[in-house]
């Protein structure tokens, strides 16, 4: 079981690398490009991308009181 700390640090990552792929989407670079510049592996980059694109397509969680969270890429 995740604990407070581990579920906060894991949505500051879905919401930093949701930053990254927005940047990279409307930087008019190949991702390859944006990588490179931005000191991100292409596999580190494909992989976040991934795991945004199926979380997104997931129902939203809920928390301990029935409210639903969601992730939102920008």
């Amino acid at each position: 079981m995740e604990t407070g700390l581990q579920t906060v640090n894991q949505q500051r990552k879905l919401s930093d690398w949701a930053e990254r792929v927005s940047a990279c989407r409307s930087s008019g670079l190949s991702v390859k490009t944006w990588c490179r510049e931005n000191g991100v592996s292409e596999q580190t980059y494909y992989k976040w991308q991934r795991r945004l694109y199926e979380r997104n397509r997931q129902p939203p969680p809920t928390n301990k009181h029935g409210q639903q969270g969601y992730c939102v890429l920008l």
